[in-house]
């Protein structure tokens, strides 16, 4: 769809100083149940965030206290609701979660 008066898109955006590289930063959040520390199995989303931080965001990642690995609360002390860490960059939110010892659901 065009906009009738100057024949740009409507999403375009005009910027004035076209010599100039303008970056954009964002607070990136990204949940994920199973998300592990960088010195674990399964790191795909401490990689990528470690990624973004190298380009200037800010990223935050919330996952479960629980291993799914070992089957036992993680990162979380007893009585911790959740707790926050940071490794090179990358914020963690580890948020107790109930405990559980195989999965259920449908049998294949």
């Amino acid at each position: 769809m065009k906009n009738l008066q100057n024949n740009l898109p409507l999403v375009s955006i005009i910027i004035p100083c076209w010599n100039k590289k303008i970056h954009l930063y964002m607070n990136i959040w990204i949940f994920n149940h199973y998300a592990t520390k960088p010195d674990e199995p399964a790191t795909r989303e401490y990689d990528i965030g470690k990624e973004l931080v190298k380009r200037g965001h800010q990223i935050t990642i919330f996952a479960s206290s629980f291993s799914h690995y070992k089957f036992k609360e993680k990162y979380l002390a007893k009585g911790e609701k959740w707790k926050t860490e940071n490794y090179e960059g990358v914020n963690f939110i580890w948020i107790r979660t109930f405990p559980y010892q195989k999965m259920t659901g449908v049998d294949f």
